[in-house]
């Protein structure tokens, strides 16, 4: 860790935040991992705790053990968290992350781009490679929420009401629910543009009808459409 903060070079010691990508498997040496991040911590090291995939029931047992045991707190949790999977809502997550203290981060928030707006099966607007299997399936199913998504973006540039008088577009629309739950989106990204556009959704929020407005679309999906299939190292 030491190493991992001289590279970076910031004229500090320390690295913001350590994190344990995933839960090992079966628990095997789980507590030891997490004493080892706790040490750290304390020793400044790292500035914060992190983990990632971490389910509702494991991230408190997490919390607790941090807290109690260690005398450090519980800082992130890194989760796979759209409107296209939306299990961190379903299982209890968000309000046991909150409960404790942690923030959600949430990775993939665009759905692989589904949500960007850029893709239709109308008219014939799709990726290529394994993805274009896929965004063919979910398609058809995100009918509901991609129409609320155009409604809001249609309704917030007639009113002036994005970043900057800019367009307001789906993939805002799409961080900003991510931040409306509670977790900060990160996002992938490739060209200046969409650093742009992406930086521009920290100039605005979601108000809460508009929120409930996904939510429903959301729910008004038939069961088990128009969702991505979860992270394999998600925990309980």
């Amino acid at each position: 860790m030491k190493e991992s903060s001289r590279r970076l070079d910031r004229g500090r010691a320390g690295v913001d935040i350590g994190q344990l990508h995933w839960a090992p498997p079966f628990g095997w040496q789980e507590k030891a991992y997490w004493a080892g991040l706790a040490e750290m911590k304390k020793e400044g090291s790292i500035k914060a705790i992190g983990l990632s995939n971490y389910g509702p029931k494991k991230l408190r047992q997490a919390a607790e053990t941090f807290r109690k045991e260690h005398g450090v707190c519980l800082a992130s949790n890194q989760v796979q968290f759209s409107l296209v999977s939306t299990l961190p809502v379903q299982s209890g997550l968000v309000e046991i992350a909150a409960s404790e203290g942690v923030r959600l981060i949430a990775y993939s928030p665009l759905g692989l781009g589904v949500l960007t707006g850029r893709y239709s099966m109308e008219k014939q607007r799709l990726p290529e490679g394994p993805r274009r299997i896929l965004f063919k399936e979910l398609l058809p199913a995100l009918a509901p929420v991609l129409a609320t998504m155009d409604e809001i973006a249609s309704e917030r540039t007639r009113k002036n009401q994005g970043a900057r008088g800019q367009r307001v577009t789906h993939s805002q629309i799409a961080l900003n629910w991510c931040r409306s739950k509670g977790a900060v989106p990160i996002v992938g990204l490739k060209k200046l543009d969409q650093a742009k556009e992406a930086t521009a959704a920290l100039e605005w929020k979601l108000t809460s009808a508009e929120t409930a407005a996904l939510d429903a679309a959301v729910a008004s999906m038939p069961r088990g459409t128009g969702q991505t299939v979860q992270n394999i190292f998600q925990t309980d």
